[in-house]
């Protein structure tokens, strides 16, 4: 039989009927979208979603099919947790486009098949959940959609006002945050306080946060490994952190390309070289050198 997926509540009438516990369930949960659905599809489910507007679900639930939909509402909320971490109004929005996704599954499940309900839609309610979710981020807005249909937008928290940024573009890309500065994050209007030591930056291979407003390449070549610093590229050069790191990348990458220690012309000395020459990289990099045996060391 199996374990279950998560704990339902104890079947009763305050388990099953207190909906508050589930905040923006409960225009969801009247009696007009619980009784009767829609008759156009499109409206409740989506063009996407033709699969679970049947005929039946179209006219009427029945009372046995009301029930697995009372019972299985906590599920929504597990459901919203392993999809994604969002925010409370992308949490309710979510929420209530998958109570409809429950509706379509109570009307389209079928108990002669020997499989529980449980079983039978925790799978898709998922998989909604996660595009759902996918489509909320990649359109950049989000909103608020009660029982009859009304829609409030409502702008992803991250984006709704962001420092615009210097240089030429679209207006919404200065709308977009930078992943390696800090300060283009407005949070309702007041700088982003969170400490830069807490923040997980997605940087290049080898190339690392030195100091403020400062990025550093290092390569390893070898054998035997020796590491190698290509220099550090600051903000002030390259007009913001963002095009910093993408400095130190490249040129972390043309030194990759270039370097080849059994070709002649291409040693560290003429790879800096090439380097510089591109405009790669920022400052002159002194190549290290074996350190002399002193007398001492003989």
């Amino acid at each position: 039989m199996g374990y279950p997926l998560f704990r339902l509540p104890t079947p009763g009438p305050v388990a099953l009927r207190n909906w508050e516990r589930y905040p923006g369930l409960t225009p969801l949960a009247s009696e007009t979208t619980m009784k009767r659905l829609t008759d156009d599809p499109d409206q409740v489910f989506g063009s996407e979603h033709l699969n679970l507007a049947s005929e039946t679900t179209m006219k009427r639930l029945t009372d046995e099919q009301r029930a697995l939909v009372e019972r299985h509402m906590p599920m929504l909320k597990h459901v919203v947790k392993r999809a994604a971490r969002c925010w409370a109004h992308q949490r309710e929005d979510l929420l209530s486009h998958l109570a409809l996704q429950l509706c379509g599954a109570a009307a389209s499940f079928d108990p002669s098949l020997g499989v529980r309900f449980i079983t039978y839609s925790y799978a898709s309610l998922l998989r909604e959940a996660k595009r759902e979710y996918a489509k909320q981020l990649t359109n950049g807005f989000t909103g608020l959609r009660s029982a009859d249909g009304r829609f409030t937008p409502v702008p992803v928290a991250h984006l709704s006002a962001i420092k615009p940024s210097p240089g030429t573009g679209s207006d919404f890309a200065y709308s977009i945050p930078s992943r390696y500065d800090l300060d283009t994050w407005f949070v309702n209007g007041a700088p982003f306080q969170q400490p830069r030591s807490q923040v997980n930056r997605t940087l290049p291979a080898g190339v690392r946060f030195v100091k403020s407003r400062c990025y550093q390449a290092r390569v390893n070549i070898g054998p035997p490994s020796q590491q190698i610093s290509l220099g550090t590229f600051p903000a002030s050069r390259y007009g913001s952190l963002d095009r910093a790191a993408l400095a130190a990348g490249r040129a972390i990458e043309a030194f990759t390309d270039f370097y080849d220690p059994d070709t002649p012309g291409r040693d560290l000395d003429a790879t800096f070289a090439h380097l510089k020459r591109e405009g790669l990289i920022p400052q002159r990099v002194q190549v290290p050198r074996p350190r002399p045996r002193t007398k001492l060391a003989a």
